[in-house]
């Protein structure tokens, strides 16, 4: 009840700014519901490079333009986002990349210039969790092995006049990798990140 009230409220915003801006981008986004990635991998005798992937995201946004007077994003998530990679890797040429990445809420802002402001508005109400247990043997390259939840998260590169943001996380936010190694001929990285909301603002 409180998210679609929020919602309501933005989005009322939203329409004045359409209103007076013709060329305005509104997007809005309510995900109730669970969102689950799940990836079983047994992979043996790759004689180039390996990649794995789970994701699960409960909503994502994306804007590229040239120009405009207004973007306006609103993402609620009110549901559980899961993603859990469980792999045995075995005599790999090549690099080994293996990622399982869990998101509430996700955006991405690019424009050459804008006149007017990025409005950004982001709620979760549960955390989301990534989970990655792996075994990996015999690579010839490089290996890394990451886990990453994340609430909320929002990227901006524009040259702009106003940048309005805000992120709100409800919940715990979980990453978890359980790992056993052996015989990496390059760089290792094992990576559990667990990050309630992050912004990234470039291009002033």
């Amino acid at each position: 009840m409180k998210s679609i009230s929020l919602l309501s409220a933005v989005a009322a915003l939203a329409l004045v700014a359409s209103a007076a801006q013709a060329q305005t981008i509104n997007s809005g986004q309510l995900l109730q519901g669970n969102v689950r990635a799940q990836l079983n991998a047994v992979v043996s005798t790759v004689r180039a490079d390996l990649s794995a992937t789970a994701a699960a995201i409960g909503n994502g946004f994306g804007a590229d333009v040239s120009t405009g007077p207004a973007i306006n994003n609103i993402q609620l998530f009110s549901g559980d986002a899961t993603s859990i990679l469980n792999s045995v890797v075995l005599d790999v040429n090549g690099d080994v990349t293996q990622l399982s990445t869990a998101i509430a809420n996700r955006s991405s802002i690019n424009t050459d210039a804008m006149e007017g402001r990025i409005n950004n508005l982001q709620n979760a109400n549960n955390g989301p969790t990534a989970i990655l247990n792996t075994a990996v043997e015999n690579v010839g390259g490089d290996m890394s092995a990451t886990a990453a939840a994340i609430s909320n998260a929002a990227s901006i590169n524009s040259r702009l006049s106003m940048v309005n943001s805000g992120q709100n996380n409800e919940a715990g936010v979980t990453a978890s990798v359980e790992s056993l190694v052996r015989n990496v001929a390059g760089k290792t990285t094992i990576t559990a990140g667990a990050i309630g909301n992050v912004v990234s603002v470039t291009g002033f």
